[in-house]
């Protein structure tokens, strides 16, 4: 591999290894608890749980700092562990309020939604299944703060992909950029996240699309942010 390029590509690892963790986990559409409903009786398949279970994330392909990221580590543990820890529960899910970023997805998955799907694997028969004894999906108008390993591929960052890198995650969100462009396969380790390049053009003044809120970690000195992201890199 060459340096500064990665072939995840669109369907890289955010959107394959991360499936329990972002889909199953809660953040599917912003609210739809599937991570529960696979623990009450809904089932994507026993096989197919048990590979992903076994999945592990990319190492990080260039050079890390490493006196840096020992350093981050406590960073981490200070600014971030308390939400991206532990656990995958509803201790993990986060109101739009309290976070601040972009609300849209979290209010499109109402409880109707959530209803049709229950009905649906209620009524669902095929070999094999036997529906849930109790309703799985819910709606909870908030966001599930994912779990970190891997997060250096996963880029662009927030739901909605709308900050393109960590330093940027990083910067208080009125000086977040407000064009992007998204497409490029070439990585920018200094930055940590894909580079600024591709024909499709990100705007975060539309619909869905800002990049506000998330403001943790923000106030941390430059030299903690380069520890902090520098210790991302090794998860």
């Amino acid at each position: 591999m060459e340096r500064g390029q990665t072939h995840l590509g669109a369907l890289g690892w955010k959107y394959e290894v991360t499936y329990r963790a972002e889909f199953t986990g809660i953040a599917w559409s912003g609210c739809a608890d599937a991570w529960e409903a696979w623990r009450t009786g809904i089932r994507v398949g026993e096989a197919a749980n048990r590979f992903i279970g076994k999945i592990r994330p990319p190492g990080y392909p260039f050079p890390v700092d490493k006196v840096a990221a020992k350093r981050g580590a406590a960073v981490f543990e200070a600014n971030c562990n308390s939400c991206h820890g532990g656990a995958e529960s509803d201790k993990r899910l986060y109101s739009v309020a309290e976070i601040g970023t972009d609300p849209h997805r979290a209010e499109m998955f109402t409880q109707k939604l959530a209803d049709g799907f229950n009905k649906f694997l209620a009524e669902l028969e095929t070999e094999g299944y036997q529906p849930p004894k109790e309703f799985g999906v819910r709606s909870t108008g908030k966001y599930f703060a994912p779990s970190l390993s891997g997060v250096w591929a996963r880029s662009p960052y927030l739901h909605n992909g709308s900050v393109r890198t960590m330093e940027e995650l990083l910067t208080s969100p009125s000086a977040r950029a407000k064009i992007s462009h998204r497409g490029s396969r070439d990585y920018d380790p200094a930055h940590m996240g894909y580079t600024d390049a591709g024909t499709y053009v990100f705007d975060t003044t539309m619909s869905g699309n800002s990049n506000a809120g998330h403001d943790y970690g923000t106030a941390l000195s430059a030299e903690e942010k380069h520890e902090l992201i520098e210790y991302l890199k090794t998860l």
